[in-house]
């Protein structure tokens, strides 16, 4: 026994330089892995995770036939990695390792919860369907990027028992954000939340692009760079706001026909009498005007409704653009379905991610499948909404401080997202779920704080 896990540790510690050489190497560490929970397979899991991709396809070889468990997962270190096969670093100093090494950027995640278990975050949950088990983006990921993963804290989970034997079991709380890093590990472009498919590819395709040119700078020319890039991003967003908006607006009511000319009035005879009236002119139809106060009121309502100027913008489109930036994220909750409805048309799951869901959740029948699909694609339209106009410009607008900028922590910046942004701060033990200030007429022992960790 002690001869084989010496034979096993000493395998992990060459793995590095013996993983394209000798890939005999990983398929023995991949049956053994497979083996069990004994301490051989846990030695050989670490093995393979430090031979990085390379072992993780080993693993998948071993486990072609299905029957790995969870071993498979942990090797990868993404949960249903058999549909994924992505490997996630979980050392963000070995990601950047590999970074250098590749000249790739990091797509780093935080989470609650761990991505390679089934019950981490809902959001989390739900990028393993749109985004990593999507063909065009999964191929994106595994070309151009290093993936690392960083648990926050665990993530909160309830179990309701209905009395009768049924029992439901499912996350709470909770969000996500992707962090792009160039290949020295700065930060490149924040993503957090939930967006289309397309959205996002968008998005990873573009900061892999700015990657390459900030492998170029220096510390100091990348600082002033990334915030100018920031700030661009920023006002993209304004002005794809002010689109939007004018996409929601009700087309102005047409032009009234034209009055027939009036007839002409009989001529009146020079010895006539009677005097000649006036024609009465015809009533003219009111139509609303820059100018008119009530014209507000038939706009579109949401943030900009009352930054409208009624007796005409004569400001340059910069002027009002920087009064927009102030405010972009104030968008009402009304203006956020309806832009949600509006970007509805433009997410769509692609056929292995629809796949995905559809097993994920066990249906077979079609109807129900469409109607399955239609709401959670609603549901990302919706999210893609709030990241855009909420929670990116929000993140934006502090990334381009200059008290952020100076001395920038990633770590401590990621618990200020937490905390303002998601609004659940990681400090608070409770998640905001057990307000002090709220009667539930239960007794404290209802709530158990767990032990302080050691």
């Amino acid at each position: 026994m002690r001869t084989n896990i010496a034979a096993v540790f000493f395998v992990s510690m060459l793995i590095p330089f013996l993983a394209e050489a000798a890939p005999s190497r990983l398929a023995d560490l991949a049956r053994v892995a497979r083996s069990g929970s004994t301490a051989e397979a846990a030695d050989a899991v670490a093995a393979l995770r430090q031979a990085g991709p390379a072992g993780m396809e080993a693993m998948l070889a071993a486990c072609a036939d299905g029957s790995c468990g969870d071993v498979l997962d942990r090797v990868c270190g993404v949960h249903d990695c058999a549909d994924i096969r992505l490997f996630w670093y979980t050392d963000l100093d070995a990601a950047k390792a590999a970074a250098r090494a590749t000249g790739k950027p990091i797509l780093s995640l935080r989470l609650m919860g761990r991505l390679d278990e089934e019950f981490s975050c809902a959001n989390s949950r739900f990028f393993r369907t749109v985004f990593y088990n999507n063909r065009e983006i999964n191929q994106i990921l595994r070309d151009r990027y290093v993936l690392h993963w960083r648990s926050v804290r665990p993530v909160p989970k309830v179990t309701i028992d209905f009395g009768d034997g049924s029992r439901l079991e499912q996350t709470l709380t909770g969000n996500s954000i992707h962090y792009v890093l160039d290949s020295r590990g700065r930060l490149l472009q924040p993503l957090p939340g939930l967006y289309g498919p397309a959205a996002f590819q968008d998005a990873l395709k573009e900061a892999e692009r700015a990657s390459r040119s900030a492998a170029r700078m220096d510390d100091r020319g990348y600082a002033r760079w990334v915030t100018a890039r920031f700030q661009r991003q920023l006002s993209n967003a304004a002005s794809s706001l002010l689109r939007d908006q004018e996409a929601l607006a009700p087309a102005p009511p047409a032009p009234p026909a034209p009055a027939p000319p009036a007839p002409a009035p009989e001529p009146v005879a020079a010895t006539d009498s009677l005097p000649v009236e006036a024609a009465q002119p015809e009533e003219l139809e009111k139509i609303p005007t820059a100018r008119d106060p009530w014209t507000i009121l038939m706009t579109t309502p949401g943030v900009l409704t009352d930054r409208i100027d009624v007796g005409g913008n004569t400001a340059s489109k910069s002027t009002f653009e920087t009064r927009v930036l102030t405010e972009i994220t104030d968008v009402s909750d009304d203006q956020v379905r309806q832009l949600g409805q509006l970007r509805r048309p433009r997410v769509h799951l692609d056929p292995a991610s629809r796949a995905f869901l559809l097993r994920k959740q066990g249906v077979t029948d079609p109807k129900e499948a469409e109607r399955l699909v239609d709401t959670f694609e609603t549901t990302v339209a919706t999210d893609e909404v709030i990241d855009q106009y909420r929670t990116g410009p929000a993140i934006l607008k502090k990334l381009i401080a200059p008290e952020t900028r100076k001395d920038f922590d990633l770590e401590a910046f990621n618990q200020w997202i937490y905390a303002d942004v998601f609004q659940t701060p990681l400090s608070d033990p409770w998640l905001g779920l057990a307000p002090q200030d709220v009667y539930g007429a239960l007794p404290a022992s209802a709530r158990t704080a767990a032990s302080p960790r050691p």
